[in-house]
C-alpha cells in the first residue's frame, strides 16, 4: 500500500498539469505603511471575494476561495484605509494566467489606474480578466501605491514604501466549473455527523481531514484540500452526535472521480454501509477509492441517514430527514510521469524504515522524517534544501531491525530531472552488510554534482535479509523492506573559503557544563563582546553563566578578561556583578576614554514574557554599567528601562557586540525592542548619548518589523549603516540605513553576500578615508551559513559595506556569536563563540593574511599626509616640539592617538597660533582643527 502527505495546492497543481513548473513567484519588500493601505477587496460587489485586511505591507492570503473564468468581466473594489493620508494613489492588478510563477506575460496585467484620489473605496468595474492559458490554482498580486503627488507605473516585483501589495491564492478555468447537486437536508431531530476524518489506511489519524461540525443538515466545506492518490486505500470515521437518538444508521461516501459535477458514473461510491449501531463512532479502516479517471480538484460527498429500522439505500442528491450530508473539497492525483512509481509495494515483512534523517550541522536539521511501514510512501512536502558537491549525514531508522540479519541501503537524486535515478551519478551511494541495530548512520556522504539545480526527487531504499542482499535498481519492487521518494531543492555548490591563519589562538572562556552550584564555577560562557581601550589594551566580556546555558533571567555575571600586549596574554577574569544581566554591548568614548557596558537585566522574564510595565519588576530592564579606569573596576548599575521605555513595548535591550561613536563624538547603542509575542514584532532601535555618557536617548522610531540584534556602523556619508539578523526568512542580512540617529529609515534590503542562520554577527570601521588613512575599509563577522550556526567567516570590504572583496574563514564547523576590535597595531582581534557554546575563543589576525597581502595596515609617510585644508595649515609635519596652525580665525584643536584617545584639547586665536606638542610619544596622531570655516582632519608625525 502507499502513504501520501497532505501538500500545499500550488504543489498539487503542479503535479497535476505536468506542463507547468513548481511556481516560485517574487515576494515584493513592502514595509508596513505609515500612509493608506488596503483595507478590503472585494469582486463583484463581494459575491466572488469580500475580504478585509489591515496594514501589513505584503501578505500572502490563502484562506479564500475565488474562482475565475476565461474572457469574463468582474468588478474590482479596493477599500483604501486611512484614504485622506496621501492625495494620489496607483492600482495595478495582475493574474498569473499560465501559472509558470511570474506576472510578467503579455496579458497578465489585467488592468492599472493612476489618480488623485482620497476616497476610502476605488471602484473599477467591468475589467475582464482576458484568456486562461493554463487551469488551476495560480495568483493574483494586487498592489496599490499611495503618495502625495503623481506616481509612475510600477511592476509585480518592485519593492516599495507606502502603499501595500496583496497576493491571492486563486483558480482559473476556461469554463465555469461543474455546479453539484446540494440536496435539502434539514437539522437533523435525530443524530448527525459531528466529526469526519479520512486518515491513513489502519491508523486513524486524521491526517488528510480531521473535520468537526455541528448539526446543520446540509454542508459544503471547501477549506479542506485533502490530496487522494489513485487506488489508495484510507480510513474513514464518521463521528455520530446524538448516536442512541436512533439504533439504525446508514452511511454513504462518494468522490466525483472524473469531475464533470455529479456522483451518477461507475466507481463513484467509494462504499456504503448500513446496519444497527448506536456508537459515537462509525470506522471504516481501509476503503479503497480506486481508479482517478480525471486528475484535479473535486468533491467527496459523505451521507449519514439515522433512524429506528433498517434503512434503505440513497442516491448522492436525495433529501431526506433524520442525518446529514456533508461535502469535502478534495483533490485527486495520478503519479507523476517517470519510469517507475513503486505504489504497488505492500507493507514490510521483515525490518522497515522507521525514520531517515539528514544533517548538515546539528541531528535532523535537513530532514527528520518519521514513517510507518507502507511499503513505498512518497513524501512531496519534505522540499530538503541540499547544495551539490556538499557532504551531508544521512540516517536510516530501521523498525523491527533483528527480523533480518542483513541489511542494504541506497540512496539515489535525479540529477537532471528527468524523471529517473538512472543517469550516471545519480546513484549517491549504497552500502551493504550484516546489521541488526536501530540506527544506520553514514556521515560525510558527498551528493556530487548536480546537472540541473532547482526541484528534484531524492530516493531511498532498504531491504533486510537472513540471505545476501543483491544490489538494488531504483524501479525494484521487494517485499522485505521500504522505498521512500523525498522532495529536495539543490542549489549551486558552495564556493570554498580559505582558512585564516591566526596569530594568536586562545581559548579564552571555557565553560564545564556542570552547576556552579556544584563546583563554584560557571556552566557556560557566552555573548562575547571585544573592545581596544584607549590607553591601548584589549578587553574581553562575556556572560557567565551559572547554573546552565539559559539567557536572562538566569543566573549571570558579566566578567572580562584584559590583555596589554595585542591579544598574546590576558589577566585573570574580572567579575562584573550584573546578577542576572547578559548580553554584553561594550562602547568605548574616545574623548574621555570611559568604557560603558549595556546589558539585559531580569530575575523574572525574558524578552518575550516582559509584560512591558517600565515600572514592574516583571519587565526585562535595559541597564548599563562603566569604568573609568580601562576595565579594573566598574560602577554601580544605571537603569535606562524607564526613562526611554516607548508606549507598547515589552522590552527592549542593547543587541549583543559593541556599540559605536560617531566622528562628532555621539556614542551609538544598537537595540532590539520587542512589542509582542512573537518575531514578526521584533524591532531595531537605536540609544545614543551626545554628551559621553551623562544623558541617554532612544531614536524615534523603531526599525521595520522582524529585525533582531543588529550591529552598527557609521558610513563616509554620515548614515549609520543598520545590518540585522532577521525572521523574514530570507538567510541573508538585512540592512537598512539612518542619517538622523533613527528618526526615519530608509527601506530594508537583503545583502546577498551575507549568508545568515539568523544569528547575532559584528560590522566594525577598520579606516576611513575621512580620517586621514588610505583607504575606506569595514569588516564583517558571523557565521556564514543558511543551515546552522557553522562556518565563522570575516570579510573586508572596500566601499563602505556595498560588497565585500575578501572573505575567509575563521573557524569551521560549529561558531556562533562574534565581536571584532582593531588593535593599536592594525591587527585584527576576533573573539567569538565555538564548540557548541562550550568556548568563547580570542583569535588575532593581519589584514594582509585577509586580503590575500593585497593590503596592509602601515603608518603613513609625511608625503601622505594632508597639512592643508579648508583654508587651514599645520606645518611643520613630521613635528619635533611646537605645531603651527595657520587659519582665519580662532579654532579648537584635539590631537587623537592611533587608537582614538584624545591627548590634546586646546584653542587658537589669531594671537596664538603655536601649540606644544613636545610631551606627546613618537609616533602618528590625529589632528581636528574646528572653526567658522568647518571641521577639518589632519595627520601628523611626532618625532
Amino acid at each position: 500500500m502507499m502513504k501520501n502527505y497532505i501538500k500545499t495546492f500550488g504543489i498539487m497543481v503542479a503535479l497535476l498539469f505536468a506542463s507547468v513548473s513548481y511556481a516560485q513567484y517574487c515576494t515584493p519588500t513592502v514595509p508596513q505603511t505609515a500612509s493608506s493601505f488596503i483595507n478590503n477587496l472585494q469582486l463583484n460587489s463581494g459575491a466572488v471575494l469580500n475580504r478585509a485586511s489591515t496594514n501589513m505591507g505584503y501578505e500572502y492570503i490563502t484562506d479564500t476561495e475565488i474562482n475565475l473564468i476565461s474572457d469574463t468581466a468582474y468588478r474590482f473594489d479596493i477599500g483604501v484605509g486611512d484614504p485622506g493620508l496621501t492625495t494620489h494613489k496607483r492600482v495595478h492588478v495582475w493574474i498569473d494566467m499560465n501559472r509558470d510563477g511570474d506576472f510578467d506575460d503579455a496579458g497578465e496585467l489585467t488592468f492599472s489606474w493612476s489618480g488623485a484620489n482620497t476616497g476610502s473605496n476605488l471602484g473599477f468595474s467591468n475589467k475582464n480578466i482576458g484568456p486562461v492559458i493554463a487551469e488551476g490554482e495560480t495568483r493574483m498580486r494586487v498592489a496599490m501605491v499611495a503618495a502625495n503627488g503623481t506616481i509612475g507605473p510600477i511592476s509585480p516585483c518592485d519593492s516599495f514604501t507606502g502603499g501595500e501589495v496583496q497576493d491571492y491564492k486563486i483558480s482559473i478555468f476556461l469554463t465555469p466549473p461543474p455546479t453539484y447537486c446540494e440536496p435539502t437536508i434539514p437539522v437533523s431531530s435525530t443524530s448527525y455527523i459531528n466529526n469526519f476524518k479520512l486518515s491513513t489506511a489502519g491508523t486513524g489519524d486524521g491526517a488528510f481531514i480531521n473535520h468537526a461540525s455541528s448539526n446543520v443538515g446540509y454542508q459544503n466545506i471547501t477549506s479542506t484540500d485533502a490530496t487522494l492518490m489513485t487506488d489508495t486505500s484510507f480510513g474513514f470515521n464518521i463521528g455520530v452526535g446524538d448516536p442512541t437518538a436512533t439504533t439504525h444508521k446508514r452511511l454513504h461516501v462518494w468522490i466525483d472521480m472524473n469531475r464533470d459535477g455529479d456522483f451518477d458514473d461507475a466507481g463513484e461510491l467509494i462504499f456504503s454501509w448500513s446496519g444497527a449501531n448506536t456508537g459515537s463512532d462509525l470506522g471504516f479502516s481501509s476503503k479503497n477509492i480506486g481508479p482517478v479517471i480525471d486528475a484535479g480538484l473535486t468533491r467527496m460527498r459523505v451521507a449519514l441517514v439515522a433512524a429506528d429500522g433498517a434503512i434503505s439505500a440513497i442516491g448522492p442528491c436525495d433529501n431526506f430527514t433524520g442525518g446529514e450530508v456533508k461535502d469535502y473539497r478534495v483533490i485527486l492525483e495520478l503519479p507523476p510521469s517517470g519510469p517507475c512509481y513503486p505504489t504497488s509495494m505492500a507493507a514490510s515483512t521483515t525490518s522497515f524504515l522507521d525514520y531517515f534523517k539528514i544533517t548538515d550541522v546539528s541531528d535532523g536539521d535537513l530532514l527528520n522524517h518519521v514513517s510507518t511501514n507502507v511499503g513505498y510512501e512518497n513524501v512531496t512536502d519534505s522540499n530538503v534544501a541540499l547544495n551539490a558537491e556538499k557532504s551531508y549525514r544521512f540516517n536510516f531508522g530501521v523498525g523491527n531491525p533483528s527480523a533480518g540479519a542483513n541489511k542494504r541501503v541506497h540512496i539515489w537524486i535525479d540529477k537532471n530531472q528527468d524523471g529517473d535515478f538512472s543517469d550516471a551519478g545519480e546513484s549517491v551511494f549504497s552500502w551493504t552488510g550484516a546489521n541488526t541495530t536501530e540506527d544506520l548512520q553514514f556521515a560525510n556522504k558527498n551528493i556530487g554534482t548536480v546537472d540541473v539545480l532547482g526541484n528534484s526527487t531524492m530516493r531511498i531504499a532498504m531491504r533486510s535479509s537472513n540471505s545476501t542482499i543483491p544490489a538494488i535498481d531504483p524501479c525494484d519492487t521487494f517485499t522485505d523492506g521500504e522505498i521512500i521518494d523525498f522532495s529536495i531543492v539543490v542549489s549551486a555548490a558552495i564556493p570554498l573559503l580559505t582558512a585564516l591563519t591566526p596569530e594568536v589562538d586562545i581559548d579564552l572562556f571555557v565553560g564545564d557544563g556542570v552547576p556552579a552550584s556544584s563546583n563554584g564555577t560557571p556552566h557556560t560562557y557566552r555573548i562575547p563582546s571585544l573592545v581596544t581601550s584607549t590607553a591601548g589594551n584589549l578587553l574581553a566580556i562575556a556572560d557567565a553563566r551559572y547554573e546552565d546555558a539559559s539567557d536572562v533571567p538566569g543566573d549571570i555575571d558579566m566578567v572580562v578578561r584584559r590583555s596589554t600586549d595585542n591579544g598574546a596574554t590576558w589577566g585573570s577574569p574580572i567579575t562584573i556583578s550584573t546578577d542576572h544581566g547578559g548580553d554584553a554591548c561594550t562602547v568605548v568614548d574616545r574623548d574621555t576614554g570611559r568604557i560603558f557596558v549595556f546589558y539585559a537585566y531580569s530575575t523574572v522574564n525574558n524578552i518575550w514574557n516582559s509584560d512591558g510595565d517600565p515600572n514592574s519588576p516583571n519587565t526585562l530592564r535595559s541597564r548599563y554599567v562603566y569604568s573609568d579606569d580601562d576595565g579594573l573596576t566598574w560602577s554601580a548599575p544605571v537603569d535606562l528601562t524607564a526613562s526611554l521605555y516607548k508606549p507598547g513595548d515589552r522590552s527592549y535591550w542593547a543587541s549583543a557586540g559593541t556599540g559605536i561613536q560617531l566622528r562628532n563624538g555621539t556614542l551609538v547603542i544598537p537595540i532590539g525592542v520587542v512589542r509582542g509575542g512573537n518575531t514578526d514584532s521584533l524591532y531595531g532601535g537605536l540609544i545614543y548619548s551626545t554628551d559621553h555618557g551623562a544623558t541617554w536617548n532612544r531614536s524615534a522610531t523603531n526599525s521595520f518589523n522582524k529585525f533582531d540584534e543588529n550591529t552598527i556602523v557609521e558610513l563616509n556619508d554620515g548614515r549609520i549603516m543598520i545590518n540585522s539578523r532577521n525572521h523574514y526568512g530570507t538567510g541573508r542580512r538585512l540592512v537598512t540605513y539612518t542619517s538622523d540617529l533613527g528618526t526615519t529609515w530608509e527601506p530594508y534590503t537583503f545583502d546577498t553576500d551575507l549568508i545568515d542562520p539568523i544569528c547575532q554577527g559584528n560590522i566594525l570601521r577598520y579606516t576611513s578615508t575621512l580620517d586621514g588613512y588610505d583607504k575606506d575599509r569595514i569588516l564583517f563577522s558571523n557565521p556564514a551559513s543558511t543551515s546552522g550556526r557553522q562556518d565563522g567567516v570575516l570579510r573586508i570590504s572596500y566601499d563602505e559595506g556595498q560588497t565585500w572583496a575578501y572573505s575567509k574563514l575563521y573557524q569551521t564547523g560549529f561558531s556562533a556569536y562574534s565581536s571584532l576590535a582593531i588593535l593599536p597595531d592594525g591587527k585584527i582581534g576576533l573573539l567569538y563563540e565555538s564548540d557548541g557554546y562550550t568556548k568563547i575563543k580570542f583569535k588575532r589576525f593581519s589584514i594582509e593574511d585577509l586580503s590575500d597581502s593585497t593590503d596592509s595596515f602601515n603608518a603613513l609617510s609625511v608625503e601622505e599626509l594632508s597639512t592643508a585644508i579648508n583654508g587651514t595649515k599645520l606645518y611643520p609635519n613630521p613635528v619635533k616640539n611646537i605645531l603651527n596652525i595657520r587659519t582665519s580665525g580662532a579654532s579648537e584643536v584635539k590631537i587623537y592617538n592611533v587608537v582614538g584617545k584624545l591627548v590634546f584639547d586646546d584653542e587658537v586665536s589669531v594671537e596664538r597660533k603655536e601649540l606644544d606638542v613636545s610631551h606627546l610619544t613618537n609616533g602618528l596622531y590625529f589632528v581636528k582643527v574646528k572653526n567658522d570655516l568647518g571641521i577639518s582632519n589632519f595627520k601628523i608625525i611626532k618625532k
